[in-house]
């Protein structure tokens, strides 16, 4: 679980066993525990998946820690992370808006930018990624077939 309290400090507890807590650790925690590697960070959004997890800071940049199988994390490989890391390849992307809100889900991650720009990444599987394809995404890549729509 994950959440973000009234001063915008971040919380995780549940199982850790990859790093997706964000304590650089894969201990798990039956109780919350603040994210030492965000405190000051003014995260505006977290989202909780199975294995990862996805934060958006103050500038509109998006943070990924966790489990990096099929490249849910969106660093370009499938390399894990036991505390959070600045997704570079969406920082500044062909002149990117700042991203308002990041999805979480099994093996796949979501963010939309302020233009309504959809990127996605991870396992494509049962083509849930919106590419037309069934084909990992080890970075973030637009959705193009919905640009204007949202």
């Amino acid at each position: 679980m994950c959440i973000r309290d009234s001063s915008k400090e971040t919380y995780t507890w549940g199982l850790g066993n990859f790093g997706n807590l964000g304590h650089g650790t894969t201990f798990s925690h039956s109780e919350p525990r603040l994210i030492e590697a965000l405190v000051k960070s003014d995260i505006q959004q977290i989202s909780c998946g199975t294995r990862h997890t996805l934060a958006i800071n103050k500038d509109g940049e998006v943070l990924s820690w966790g489990f990096g199988g099929d490249g849910r994390l969106g660093h370009g490989d499938s390399s894990g992370f036991a505390t959070p890391k600045l997704l570079e390849l969406l920082k500044g992307k062909d002149g990117l808006e700042a991203m308002i809100a990041v999805s979480a889900g099994d093996c796949h991650s979501a963010a939309l930018n302020s233009k309504g720009e959809l990127y996605t990444w991870g396992s494509g599987s049962y083509y849930k990624l919106g590419h037309g394809d069934i084909t990992d995404r080890q970075a973030p890549r637009l959705v193009k077939q919905l640009l204007g729509k949202t």
